[in-house]
């Protein structure tokens, strides 16, 4: 059985009478609890994070909203 991170409050829903290909993912993007997805074809890892980034330069000079370099 793989550990979904919480058994209590996040259990894998899914027939246990057969044997399931299964993936890990990122929180939030699995099929059968929040961590894991049954079948094939999982979805593609996220994206980078859009945040603030600023040169190294100076004190929040040249900063701007984009994805992590």
């Amino acid at each position: 059985m793989p550990a979904t991170g919480n058994h209590v409050t996040d259990p894998l829903n899914w027939d246990w009478n057969v044997c399931h290909t299964y993936y890990y993912l990122w929180p939030g993007m699995g099929n059968v609890s929040n961590m894991i997805w049954d079948g094939e074809n999982p979805p593609p890892k996220p994206g980078p994070p859009v945040a603030v980034y600023c040169d190294p330069v100076g004190f929040l000079q040249n900063c701007r909203i984009d994805n992590h370099p």
